[in-house]
């Protein structure tokens, strides 16, 4: 009987931990955000994944840094608001640009480009950007 406890314990102490991923091997179903152009062309990106792992990466800099967690419910709460957004199609960059996109299996599956100040994008993607900006936290030393 104990073991049969000790057997179910474990088995859901396994399943409550969840996966977590590395830098050089993340899931495919990602948000990705971020902000790039300029004279150097470098792009600052950043990755949120459902379990609530985030990650960033510039253009220049080569492999991803993980950045602290946020909370699952709250990765999960961005998902469900970009189900929503899908619908909106604006893809016009400038020199220098903001995006939201949304990727499953490697393939992009939604995308929205801005340039910085860019009135007539949809306010809707705007305000999603910043929210998600809020999330960033700097990585632990």
């Amino acid at each position: 009987m104990k073991n049969l406890l000790y057997l179910l314990f474990l088995a859901f102490f396994a399943i409550s931990c969840g996966t977590t991923y590395k830098a050089n091997n993340l899931p495919s179903k990602q948000i990705l955000f971020g902000e790039g152009g300029g004279f150097s062309g470098n792009v600052k990106e950043y990755v949120l994944l459902e379990n609530g792992q985030m990650f960033t990466r510039t253009t220049f800099a080569g492999e991803a840094t993980e950045l602290p967690k946020v909370k699952k419910k709250t990765a999960e709460s961005y998902f469900l608001k970009l189900e929503g957004l899908k619908e909106i199609e604006y893809i016009k960059p400038g020199n220098m640009y903001e995006y939201v996109q949304y990727q499953v299996d490697s393939t992009t599956n939604y995308r929205v480009v801005w340039k910085n100040g860019d009135e007539n994008a949809p306010e809707d993607v705007k305000m999603y950007f910043e929210e998600l900006k809020t999330l960033v936290k700097p990585p632990k030393k």
